[in-house]
């Protein structure tokens, strides 16, 4: 039924009722031509979201390595094209990021066997046919390596990181993702929460926060936190160097404060217990400590209506003078806390000296 929302929607439906083992969608080639990546992905989040989970899904046209993490997200499995040998035929280069005129090129970004083997100017002036065959055989192996790097980073977990940073290198990528962004709830649903090999996620900015595998892991711990709070009154750590529970403020806390639960807060994970610090991701995980003002309001007020959650008297939050974005943060949740009527002061670490 593509690219009619209203025939697709029908015929996703209407294919639980008939044996196939594999669903196709087609086709978007002329919407791939034009680089319009988002409404490629629209169609197969689309689909996805109506055709029988447990069966493959074929995309029909789809040759171009910069489109295909991007599909895999939303649940596409097989693609087809002949895109390798038409590209060649007009001298067109592809790369991960995009399409090169071979006559824009002055080096070769590629390191394949046709790559390695030629310059750029050398390519150029192959005869007709054996430029074309050359083309085509790098356009396969650029295809190859995407489809490889793809299945790496699902085995790695690391399918999502790798669409943040795809997503910055083209304008069409960028506008592709944030349409991947409105099926988190559906792509979570399909989103291991555990894995065999544990590999530290990447937190890098705003677009970190989507990551499925991190708003599941920040909901569990939703579920479980008033387990941990044995007390009305809260003191608030900041997570800045691991292992968390060997920051002096911690230790600090648990020496002077002991009538108080204590929970860390955190830049991108929000807030958890100092008995989840050893686990994943709260322990595999590096980041950007460095996020603008509008980034920190928002994580300050998940943070805050967790808190208001566990309905607590009294909240005492540790600042730190390093990295500032801590700061900020700790400063927003103390400020959002006292609006809500909650008995809210502050320490500075660096002196531990108590602020009103």
């Amino acid at each position: 039924g593509a690219p009619y929302i209203d025939l697709l929607t029908y015929s996703s439906i209407r294919a639980w009722r008939y044996p196939y083992h594999i669903h196709a969608l087609g086709s978007p080639t002329v919407l791939l031509e034009k680089y319009d990546y988002a409404k490629i992905v629209e169609l197969v989040g689309i689909a996805r979201m109506f055709l029988p989970p447990h069966k493959p899904l074929h995309v029909f046209g789809v040759g171009h390595p910069m489109i295909i993490p991007f599909l895999v997200a939303l649940g596409a499995d097989l693609f087809d094209s002949a895109s390798y040998i038409l590209y060649a035929r007009d001298n067109r280069y592809m790369t991960e990021t995009g399409t090169k005129r071979l006559d824009e090129i002055s080096y070769l970004p590629c390191n394949c066997p046709v790559c390695s083997r030629n310059t750029a100017e050398e390519l150029r002036q192959l005869p007709y046919k054996e430029r074309v065959e050359a083309l085509a055989l790098h356009n396969l192996y650029v295809l190859r390596r995407e489809l490889n790097l793809v299945k790496q980073a699902i085995k790695e977990g690391r399918l999502w990181e790798l669409m943040e940073y795809r997503s910055k290198a083209h304008p069409s990528l960028r506008e592709a993702f944030m349409v991947v962004k409105k099926y988190v709830k559906l792509m979570s649903k399909r989103t291991p929460r555990t894995k065999s090999q544990v590999f530290a996620t990447y937190l890098q900015d705003e677009d970190s926060l989507d990551n499925p595998r991190i708003i599941l892991v920040k909901k569990e711990v939703s579920k479980i936190l008033t387990k941990f709070i044995a007390s009305k009154k809260i003191i608030l750590i900041p997570a800045i160097k691991k292992p968390y529970t060997s920051q002096k403020e911690y230790l600090h806390a648990k020496r002077e404060f002991k009538q108080h639960s204590i929970l860390f807060y955190h830049l991108f994970l929000g807030l958890f217990p100092p008995e989840l610090t050893d686990t994943y991701p709260f322990f595999q995980h590096e980041m950007n400590p460095l996020q603008p003002e509008h980034y920190i309001d928002t994580i300050a007020k998940e943070i805050t209506n967790s808190l208001e959650k566990t309905s607590p008297e009294e909240v005492v939050i540790f600042l730190a003078k390093e990295p500032y974005s801590y700061k900020i943060l700790g400063k927003k949740i103390a400020s959002m806390l006292n609006e809500l009527g909650v008995k809210t002061s502050t320490y500075t670490l660096d002196v531990l000296s108590s602020q009103s």
